[in-house]
């Protein structure tokens, strides 16, 4: 579809956003916040909060709309050698957020705000894009904190986490309690990815409202139906002075050696050492960044060598949650009738052996 028969963003005679639901900001919430895989537990324990997760994601996570609540139930669970997104998981993202588009029956394009991560640059992501009729408005460098939506307010993700958490700890602290017949502090119960997924289930619908989500619009200059970069808070923003300023026209040679002056004599080394402390005087007076001469590297990724179990998002690639419980309830059945057929061969053994 050419351009020129797409739907406009903007209403050129008025200036004002036409729909504000083709106006989005896409950035990964931090996720797996605080948890240790946990070590000593039972296989009953581990079975009960894997129960639990797959009973509360059916109740939450059902792949659809819900334009009165201003909430989408569409989850995607991505994995990722670093823990960073990738240009795989972006373009998985993209494969879901055009499902959540048609679902709201948005006319297209779609304008999508985000971050200047390489991920944004992959030919798979870019592929996408173009199939999927969305534009990506990528920001400049060390600008998305006050330039992106989901930046104001991502802490309110945070809080809502830790304060779940506290209680959820209270309750696994006190269920195990009354299983052992001992006293178990809080500090003892030690959090999985399946814990995880359950108080991300208990918060997901209301860690924030539709208002909060308008605000952080409002103060990235975005208002429901127009553009307003007014509304951005500019008093902490630095003045950059201009590139002349910060970069003189100088050019420096090689310090001369000091004329009429016989060489390596006290004399030759002394006007030499001078020479030198000017030279620093003047570079002193530049406003250099030391990335900017390659004196700031990014250190190299080193693993750390531990063999890691496999996911099922290992085997198949970023999945609706909905897909990946069906999977995890298919190896579960698959286990026990395993561990049923075992049985069955000790019982056999067993008769024989009498």
């Amino acid at each position: 579809m050419s351009t020129s028969t797409e739907p406009p963003l903007f209403d050129e005679e008025t200036d004002s956003i036409l729909d504000p639901r083709r106006i989005l900001n896409e950035d990964e919430l931090p996720q797996f916040i605080d948890y240790a895989d946990s070590k000593g537990n039972n296989k009953k324990k581990s079975q009960l909060a894997d129960d639990l997760a797959i009973e509360e994601a059916r109740e939450v996570f059902t792949n659809e709309i819900h334009e009165a609540q201003k909430v989408s139930t569409y989850l995607l669970v991505s994995p990722s050698a670093k823990g960073i997104q990738n240009g795989t998981a972006l373009g998985e993202r993209m494969d879901m957020l055009d499902m959540e588009v048609t679902a709201r029956g948005l006319a297209r394009p779609i304008a999508i705000l985000t971050d200047g991560h390489k991920s944004r640059f992959s030919g798979e992501v870019l592929r996408k894009c173009e199939e999927y009729q969305f534009r990506m408005f990528v920001e400049r460098s060390n600008s998305s904190q006050f330039l992106q939506a989901l930046d104001q307010f991502n802490e309110k993700f945070h809080n809502q986490y830790i304060k779940c958490k506290k209680n959820y700890k209270k309750e696994r602290a006190s269920l195990l309690a009354r299983e052992s017949g001992k006293h178990v502090a809080e500090s003892d119960i030690k959090l999985s990815k399946v814990d995880f997924l359950i108080l991300l289930f208990r918060i997901s619908l209301d860690w924030c409202t539709a208002e909060d989500r308008r605000t952080s619009f409002r103060v990235v200059g975005l208002l429901q139906n127009s553009l307003a970069p007014a509304e951005i808070d500019r008093s902490t923003f630095v003045v950059q002075p201009s590139s002349t300023e910060v970069l003189p026209a100088v050019t420096f040679g090689p310090i001369a050696s000091p004329p009429n002056v016989r060489k390596n004599t006290a004399d030759y080394w002394k006007a030499k050492f001078l020479a030198c402390d000017e030279r620093r005087i003047q570079l002193e007076s530049l406003h250099i960044r030391p990335s900017e001469l390659g004196l700031l590297t990014t250190p190299d990724f080193v693993p750390s060598g531990k063999k890691r179990k496999r996911n099922f998002t290992d085997k198949h690639g970023s999945l609706n949650l909905q897909e990946m419980l069906a999977l995890r309830e298919e190896a579960d059945a698959a286990e026990a009738a395993a561990k049923e057929q075992r049985a069955g061969c000790k019982r056999a053994e067993s008769v024989g052996a009498v």
